[in-house]
């Protein structure tokens, strides 16, 4: 069964939308880019609410320093990382910022499942 072409008008601009659509290249643009931030909003923003669950796991041994230190490292790679991505989307492009933005943070937020130590989570939360 062919796939349903998205509705456009004469400047290629979408014309409507359907949520349940995966149409090129307007609704796969779309549900990759709501995806991509809902991604992006958990990795950044998940560390500290998680901080007060790892300072109770007596196998981390996490200090309040370290805790700390791992909120200091999650805002900062936050910050370095939006410097950074604004020129290479500008150079880029979405689709190719995004994916060098997702395949570098990745490993970071999966290997908060798996950490054992400060050291660990301060890594971590940093990518």
């Amino acid at each position: 069964m062919p796939a349903r072409r998205a509705q456009i008008d004469a400047e290629h601009k979408a014309t409507a939308i359907n949520i349940f659509s995966f149409a090129k290249p307007h609704m796969r643009a779309f549900h990759t880019s709501w995806f991509n931030f809902f991604a992006g909003f958990v990795s950044t923003f998940a560390a500290a609410p998680l901080g007060a669950y790892m300072k109770k796991a007596d196998s981390l041994n996490l200090t309040k320093g370290n805790i700390a230190g791992g909120k200091i490292a999650s805002v900062s790679g936050t910050i370095v990382l939006r410097s950074i991505m604004g020129p290479v989307m500008d150079v880029f492009g979405a689709r190719k910022g995004m994916f060098v933005l997702m395949a570098i943070c990745t490993p970071g937020v999966v290997g908060m499942m798996f950490t054992s130590n400060a050291a660990g989570e301060c890594a971590c939360t940093h990518t």
